[in-house]
């Protein structure tokens, strides 16, 4: 082996040099590094790797995921600008994909809503979707943009969402509405309240008008729950009077006698009957007197009626005979008429 690497080859004038022995690294198409192959220089050729392709697309975002292959130079790129591997005349050069995914970029200032372009580079356009956010009492509803509403800070967003108009919203401690403009968080008149009611003792004989705020403070000192019902609410803080013990403590005797004299006289009126019942149970009752002059009346008009019939009767008649008389002197007329005819002829 000495022998043969040590000997001289001459190659004889004329004839062409033979191939280049010398090994050589040749990259892969795409030029991914690590993918170099040691081959002889005269056999030196491209080959696609196992790798993707990985190169920038024109979105800016997203990389080509295609097999490895040769790069085609876009037609706006300078020819300076050359890599080994990018060729306008090679056959085997092809364009990467095109990236036709939406945008996935987190917009400035951030929102919910996607964009509805398709993958850029550049800054998203501003967001016009329409965000609906209630007011803080909750009657009416404000639509801003997403652009206009989320560019906001916290003080101003709750200051737009703001109806302008009084609070509708129940106080918790007492049946009454808070009076101040629409504003956010708890009522700032919960144990503030100036409205008017009236406060009745335990049977409702006794009243007066407090304000709401002194019936709250009532209603603690004596460590009652002010959270009843709206007809109930400032009933049995005040204390029974004589009155009012009098007309609770009815005797049991008197209401005895009160049930048995009801039970005797079962034709007293009821409160609950209607009106036309007691008409009618009352007529039923009592008997109905006719006068003199009504029933001559009544005779009147049943003579009235007989007569009306007679003469009726009479005029049906009289004319039934008019017509059978007509048709008779019809009948002569078509005779008399046939006799002339059958004259001329």
């Amino acid at each position: 082996m000495k022998k043969k690497m040590e000997k001289h080859i001459e190659c004889t004038p004329g004839t062409p040099c033979p191939p280049c022995q010398e090994v050589v690294l040749v990259p892969c198409f795409g030029e991914h590094l690590g993918q170099e192959r040691a081959i002889p220089c005269s056999k030196s050729r491209q080959f696609p790797c196992q790798n993707l392709c990985g190169n920038l697309l024109h979105c800016g975002n997203h990389y080509c995921t295609k097999d490895c292959h040769v790069l085609e130079i876009p037609s706006d790129q300078r020819k300076a600008d050359t890599i080994l591997s990018l060729s306008r005349k090679n056959t085997l050069a092809e364009p990467c994909e095109r990236c036709n995914l939406p945008c996935q970029r987190a917009r400035d200032p951030p929102c919910s809503h996607p964009c509805p372009s398709r993958c850029h580079l550049s800054d998203c356009l501003p967001c016009k979707a329409l965000v609906k956010r209630s007011c803080h009492c909750g009657a009416m509803t404000h639509a801003f943009e997403c652009v206009y509403y989320n560019n906001l800070n916290a003080k101003q967003q709750l200051k737009v969402r703001s109806c302008g108009g009084p609070c509708h919203r129940k106080l918790p401690n007492c049946p009454h509405l808070c009076s101040e403009i629409c504003h956010p968080g708890q009522c700032p008149s919960v144990d503030q309240c100036m409205k008017k009611v009236n406060v009745r003792c335990a049977c409702n004989t006794l009243k007066k008008e407090w304000v709401c705020q002194d019936v709250l403070k009532e209603y603690r000192r004596s460590g009652r729950d002010p959270k009843v019902a709206k007809g109930q609410f400032g009933v049995g803080l005040i204390a029974c009077g004589g009155d009012c013990v009098k007309k609770v403590n009815v005797p049991a005797a008197e209401l005895h006698q009160r049930k048995v004299q009801e039970n005797k006289n079962p034709a007293a009126e009821v409160t609950n009957v209607p009106k036309r019942r007691k008409k009618r149970d009352r007529g039923a009752q009592e008997p109905v007197q006719v006068s003199m002059w009504q029933q001559m009346k009544r005779y009147l008009v049943v003579i009235i009626a007989l007569a009306g019939l007679v003469v009726l009767g009479l005029l049906i008649w009289k004319g039934v005979y008019q017509i059978s008389d007509w048709m008779n002197e019809m009948e002569e007329q078509k005779a008399r008429e046939r006799l002339l005819r059958a004259g001329r002829l």
